[in-house]
């Protein structure tokens, strides 16, 4: 009983759970559910890692751009909450 020939990469695994992440997110959106922060985070951090593997953006450092991008974001949700 050898493997059934199935091979899927880790980019691609990482691309689908993270659309299934934001996906259930959207879902309880959608449902007036509270939206967990924490899972639309890392199910961005998912599908962004994985299309930059699938993508082949290897020579681009990602730590540091996702680093950046959430820091962004929450500065200006430091900034909103302080002008309200």
């Amino acid at each position: 009983m050898g493997s059934l020939g199935l091979a899927i990469s880790w980019g691609w695994f990482l691309v689908g759970l993270g659309i299934l992440i934001l996906a259930t997110q959207l879902a309880r959106s959608q449902m007036n559910i509270k939206v967990a922060g924490f899972s639309v985070s890392f199910g961005a951090v998912f599908l962004i890692g994985g299309l930059w593997t699938v993508l082949n953006l290897g020579s681009w450092p990602l730590a540091p751009i996702v680093l950046i991008l959430l820091g962004v974001v929450l500065l200006g949700k430091a900034v909103i909450s302080i002008r309200r």
